[in-house]
């Protein structure tokens, strides 16, 4: 380095790298290039050169003056000079040959002494020439009259003479270490030197010392420790270098002006950005970004709001310039900020500090780049305001804190000038710059954001063109997301777009939407109307940039733009040819001003279908091509509804489908000079289904006659169910006929004969008439079985090997219905086959029409049972006669919804001890005289369950207790009984009165079990409660039942609650239908709930376990009462 460079105005120069040590060379410049031509690693601890002649001037120190750092915090050259001026080590390089002498040297060091700074340290290095070098005392002569150490006087040899003189590496690379090792020591003497933080400007009876200066000791110190490499050193310094300028800040924005501060908010804010920068980047080098956004934040948010100072803000400013001025100043620093943060992240450095995991919203570039813009778009509406306003002095610049407002700028590192087209561009930069990092991070959100600030700023410059591009790209997302205010001002802002390009399509696009009610309001709405209406010659051409139109203009309005709908719908939906159907056409308006239309178009797959209507008259709904005119304007009121009926009676079969590209086009004006909006044709449906296609079945004519079939629903397992067949004459006259009915499973049904007609039955919603009073249906006697089974009007059987059903005569176009039951006892498909055979008048020829009808059987009830045994019963493995039994039983609904069941009771059934019968037929468990009972109930045997409706998996609970009558083997003791019925559709909700079906009921054995004369009978009398220190009693009887003796095991043992009194063994014998009763003493020694130790009986015959030992029985023990003497 040859000399230093030029003192910058801003600090920002600085703030990106770290200070090197500064190291004069002075004399012999041929020899300073192995020093300075060195290359170093980024990271690596080294020395700064500057190359100089003996004769420089440039290392004369001049003080400072008094008063010159009073209220600054850091004078503004401090950093370049102790960067690039003030030198920490002069080195003087000398020739060291024979004739040299030592005065001159002496007397070139004294000079140096002088001129350099006080602390500053100076170094000697003599080079002499390898081939003449020899010993001589001229050294530690010159050694001892300089007055200097070893390390401040160095022997260099050298080769070469002249201009080719160099030094070798061996001597380079020592003089260097030396040299950096001084430097080093220096900056940690400036360091020690530097007064101590409670010493500067205290006031009396204070330790404290001024923020400003306090602040200025520690920027000192932390960068003195960056000389020197020292992190952790220079982080504590910054840290607390922040500290006191926040304190420092309290005071020069305070409101009492008696405490407020003389350093000006500029000062604060140019050191404040530098210091807070370091704390970030130390912080990054640390490993915790997070940490580092965080003190970005803070620092921000601390600074965003503070344009002013309290005492500039209360200066007179009749113009506005003042304000505009700082405004102009204070957002561009905060821009400058943002965009130095924002590289600093994307920074090869600290950019492999985040990586791909998921960094959050202030981990990303684009955001700061985004804040940036924002800042940078303040920037440039201060500086609009600053050029259109005058100094209030009339000078020729504004003041801030007495200072021209350029100057200020020129100190924190911005633009000095108010350039309102450069600071557009610089918006677009950093916009453009954001969009790129959250694009690739596919921030779909923040990417509209952004397009939408763009596009404003394109705008404001007047560049329309791109403008349009961007507003463009997120309307349609503003749209469908419903940000109806945002989405207005795009709207007007692309209208203007158009209009200024020239664009008639984007122009009348963006006119149509802007009549919604939720863009503008009426006033603004008719305006854009009449431009509208003089562009199709519908009245006087209003003010506007184009011309009344030569060619039609088609517009696809969509549903999200809530502006206009259609609904169509077709009554009814299904018809047979030669019917007609009647289309219904609901305009829905959501426009903020009346629309009349010119006409209305209709396209459809079927040319007949496809029309214009020019009026609401009914004409209108005729066949032809285009209605008459004449009748009411076609008027869509602002948020109301037109309706249109069109009658349509198809030619041909089919599906005619409202075709959806170009369904329902309402027309402004008169072709070509017309505007058509086409709408998307919609069904009438929830909101919150799926749009469908309308369409109109057009269905084959009615056969002569034709048979249909109708029950409600799946018909449920062991139901019931009322159905009812229907006989239609449509077009014939039955005289006479017979209905033959076959119901068998779907797998085992033969088709129909090749002479039988099937018929696929369509309900035509016509009157039904009946050639007679159909007869109720009576209730039948239902036996189960696993054959289906089918119940004529009088409860008479019907199918196979019946006698068929013999109807009267029924006139034309009536429906005769035949009441029907039907009962299915599993769940398998049914099919029903339906022939009749009648005559259409006397002496006429037979005729036979055969319809099969698919029967869905679905299961109704899942009843199971359980018995809920004991732990003694469980462990002997069967029941014993006359022993009390619990049966928990569940009633599960398993019909499928919207199905519903009514339970009406819950019966325990009996078994009887019949042999011939089978157990657990519903018959004869219902036979009081088929033998003796396997169970007697204890307590009611039948559970009254009404009022229990039961939905799909709902479920009923019922629990009964019984007593075994007598010894069976692996049987079922008796039957569950569960009687219901099926909940009419609408019964409950109707609250009218409904016919009582007829119940159900189901049948389901018990499980099996084993039921045995019981061998001993045992009672147990158990104590519940006692006192502490007072006996409790514990009985056992025994008796044998068994036919034979029985030797018996009783034993009793103690646990930690009880001690036991008297024997705790017993064995005898028991003879049959003999008893024995033990007892035992217990003595409880604990208090509360404790449990009794356990008995153990065994029947040493058959050695098996009579008692379960896991029982578990527990007493409480009150406390003893206190004796009193």
């Amino acid at each position: 380095m040859a000399a230093a460079e030029q003192p910058e105005a801003s600090m920002d120069a600085f703030i990106d790298s770290q200070p090197s040590p500064l190291v004069a060379l002075v004399g012999l410049p041929q020899l300073h290039k192995s020093l300075t031509s060195r290359q170093y690693r980024a990271d690596e601890l080294h020395a700064n050169y500057v190359s100089l002649e003996m004769e420089t001037t440039f290392l004369d120190y001049l003080p400072s003056g008094a008063g010159a750092e009073q209220h600054v915090v850091l004078k503004k050259d401090w950093l370049h000079k102790h960067t690039h001026a003030t030198a920490a080590i002069v080195s003087l390089w000398f020739a060291w040959d024979s004739d040299v002498s030592t005065a001159g040297i002496l007397a070139t060091l004294d000079k140096f002494r002088s001129r350099c700074r006080p602390n500053c340290k100076i170094i000697v290095i003599l080079a002499q020439r390898r081939a003449v070098a020899e010993t001589d005392d001229r050294l530690s002569e010159l050694r001892k009259k300089a007055e200097l150490d070893t390390k401040s006087l160095l022997l260099l040899l050298t080769e070469g003479e002249g201009d080719n003189a160099r030094v070798d590496e061996a001597g380079a690379r020592k003089v260097e270490k030396i040299l950096l090792e001084s430097a080093i020591a220096y900056y940690k003497d400036e360091s020690r030197r530097n007064k101590k933080a409670k010493q500067l400007g205290a006031a009396p009876n204070s330790s404290k010392g001024a923020p400003h200066l306090v602040a200025r000791h520690h920027f000192k110190r932390a960068y003195y420790s960056e000389f020197r490499r020292d992190t952790s050193s220079a982080a504590k310094h910054w840290s607390s270098c922040y500290s006191n300028l926040l304190e420092l800040l309290k005071l020069v924005v305070s409101s009492n002006e008696s405490e407020r501060s003389q350093v000006p908010l500029s000062e604060v804010k140019r050191v404040a950005n530098f210091v807070n920068i370091k704390i970030c980047r130390g912080i990054f080098a640390t490993g915790k970004p997070q940490d580092a956004f965080e003190a970005f934040r803070k620092h921000m948010r601390k600074f965003r709001p503070l344009v002013l100072s309290p005492g500039a803000a209360k200066l007179a400013d009749p113009t506005g310039a003042i304000a505009a001025a700082a405004g102009v100043v204070h957002w561009g620093w905060l821009y400058k900020q943002y965009h130095m943060f924002a590289k600093l992240i994307e920074s090869p450095t600290f950019k492999p500090l985040l990586g791909n995991r998921a960094r959050g919203p202030y981990g990303e570039p684009g955001y700061y780049f985004q804040a940036a813009a924002s800042c940078a778009l303040e920037r440039r509406k201060c500086a609009e305001k600053l050029c259109a306003a005058k100094p209030p002095d009339g000078g020729s610049d504004t003041l801030i804190d007495g200072r021209p407002w350029r100057s200020v700028a020129a100190d924190l590192g911005i633009k000095p000038e108010a350039d309102v087209r450069h600071d557009s561009s610089t918006v677009i930069e950093l916009l453009t710059n954001g969009y790129e990092h959250f694009k690739e991070r596919r921030y779909q959100r923040m990417i509209l954001f952004i397009a939408s600030q763009t596009a404003e700023e394109y705008y404001y410059i007047g560049n329309y063109d791109k403008a349009k591009q961007f507003f463009e790209r997120v309307s349609n997302f503003y749209q469908k997301e419903r940000w109806w205010t945002v989405l207005a001002h795009i709207q007007r802002c692309l209208r203007t777009c158009a209009e200024q390009l020239r664009n008639l399509q984007q122009f009348v696009k963006c006119s149509v939407a802007l009549l919604n009610n939720k863009l503008s309001d009426a006033a603004a709405a008719n305006g854009i109307l009449q431009q509208l209406h003089g562009l199709v010659r519908l009245s006087p051409s209003a003010p506007s940039a184009f011309p009344p139109l030569s060619a039609t203009i088609a517009l696809d309005v969509q549903p999200e733009q809530e502006l206009l709908g259609c609904v169509a719908s077709w009554s009814p939906p299904q018809i047979h040819l030669g019917s007609s159907s009647t289309l219904t056409l609901k305009l829905n308006s959501s426009l903020v001003v009346p629309l009349t239309a010119t006409s209305v178009q209709l396209v459809s797959s079927d040319k007949q279908l496809s029309r214009t209507i020019n009026a609401t008259t009914p004409s209108a709904a005729s066949d032809g091509g285009e209605a008459a005119d004449g009748g009411l304007p076609l008027l869509m009121p602002p948020g109301g509804a037109l309706t249109l009926s069109i009658t349509f009676t198809p030619k041909a079969e089919g599906n005619i489908t409202l075709q959806q590209e170009s369904e329902v086009s309402i027309a402004l004006g008169r072709e070509p000079c017309a505007i058509h909006l086409v709408l998307p044709l919609l069904t009438l449906i929830d909101d919150d289904e799926a749009a469908e296609q309308p369409q109109l079945v057009v269905n084959p004519p009615l056969p002569k006659l034709s048979l249909d079939f109708i029950h409600n629903g799946p018909v449920l397992v062991q139901e019931a169910a009322a159905v009812q067949l229907l006989v239609h004459t449509n077009e014939d006259e039955c005289y006479s006929a017979q209905l033959e009915l076959q119901l068998a499973p779907a797998d085992e049904l033969q088709p129909p004969s090749s002479d039988s007609a099937g018929f696929t039955p369509i309900s035509t919603g016509g009157d039904a008439k009946s050639s007679s009073p159909a007869p109720a249906p009576a209730e039948p006697k239902v036996e189960a079985g696993e054959l289906p089974r089918l119940f004529g009007p009088k409860g008479e059987t019907l199918g196979s090997g019946s006698p068929a059903l013999q109807l009267e005569r029924i006139s034309k176009g009536s429906t005769y219905t035949a009441n029907l039951t039907l009962s299915a006892y599993s769940p398998r498909p049914l099919k029903l086959t339906a022939t009749i055979v009648y005559s259409a008048m006397v002496g006429s020829p037979m005729r036979k029409v055969t319809a099969t009808f698919p029967i869905d059987v679905a299961p109704a009830l899942r009843v199971t049972s359980a018995f809920l045994l004991s732990a003694e019963q469980r462990q002997r493995g069967h029941l014993c006669t006359d022993e009390l039994v619990q049966l928990l039983v569940r009633a599960h609904c398993v019909a499928p919804p919207p199905v519903r069941l009514a339970l009406h009771s819950i019966r325990l059934l009996p078994a009887r001890r019949v042999a011939s019968v089978k157990l657990g037929s519903a018959k004869e468990s219902k036979d009081e005289s088929g033998g003796d009972p396997l169970l007697a109930a204890e307590g009611n045997a039948s559970i009254d369950t009404k009022g229990v409706v039961l939905g799909t998996d709902g479920e009923y609970s019922a629990l009964f207790a019984f007593r075994s009558t007598c010894s069976v083997s692996n049987a079922s003791l008796g039957t569950i009984c569960t009687s219901w019925t099926r909940m009419q559709v609408g019964a409950a909700e109707s609250g009218g009165k409904t016919k009582e079906a007829t119940p159900s009921e189901m049948m389901t054995p018990l499980p099996e079990q084993d039921v045995r004369p019981a061998d001993f009978e045992i009672t147990r009398d158990l104590p519940t409660g006692g006192t502490l220190g007072q006996l409790l009693r514990l009985r056992v009887r025994i008796t044998n039942r068994a036919t034979t003796l029985r030797m018996l095991r009783l034993s009793f043992s103690e646990n930690e609650a009880f001690l036991f009194c008297g024997f705790k063994l017993f064995n005898f014998q028991l003879p049959p239908n003999h008893s024995h009763l033990v007892e035992f003493n217990l003595l409880p020694i604990l208090t509360g709930a404790v449990q009794l130790p356990p008995v153990r009986l065994t029947c040493t015959t058959s050695n098996k376990e009579l008692l379960d030992a896991q029982t578990v029985h527990r007493v409480f023990v009150l406390p003893a009462e206190p004796v009193v003497g």
